[in-house]
Formats: structure tokens, sequence, C-alpha cells
């Protein structure tokens, strides 16, 4: 399997993410993330996102991250992370 099939077959593929240094959550998809990964190593760059949860889509996630944001009641959170996207 190349290795650019691999990456297409993840496009459909969703991640959660967690940043602690800048208290916020991200959504992207898995190719891009592993993507951003890798030039980051490259360029021996740090990163501190970490992986919650993965899904076949962006809402299942929002209710993923919803649901953690209700569970740790120990940070403020940003209004816009708490709304539903449209």
């Amino acid at each position: 399997m190349s290795s650019n099939l691999l990456m297409e077959s993840f496009d459909e593929l969703y991640v959660l993410l967690y940043s602690e240094s800048q208290k916020c959550f991200r959504i992207d998809s898995v190719s891009h993330v592993i993507d951003k990964n890798i030039r980051m190593y490259l360029g021996e760059k740090i990163n501190d996102y970490v992986s919650f949860a993965f899904a076949a889509t962006v809402e299942e996630l929002c209710e993923t991250r919803d649901h953690l944001i209700e569970k740790r009641g120990d940070i403020a959170v940003p209004w816009f992370l708490v709304q539903q996207e449209e």
C-alpha cells in the first residue's frame, strides 16, 4: 500500500485533540494531523496536542468534546468551545 493511499484513507477520519498549554480543543482530519506531526518532528518543534478520540464525523467529536468540557470543571473554557458548530 502506498503512503499516499494510506493518507487518503484518513481524510475521512477525524481526531479530537487538546492542548493543555493553550487550553483548547481542535478537530482535524487524521491525515492533516499526521502530516503536521511529521513536519513538526522534522523541524524539531514541540507539539503538546494529545489525541482524545477518533470518529467518522466532526459532529461526533463535538459531542465528545462537549462531554469532556462538562466533566472537567476546573478550567475556564472559552465560550466558543461550548457552542455547537453549525
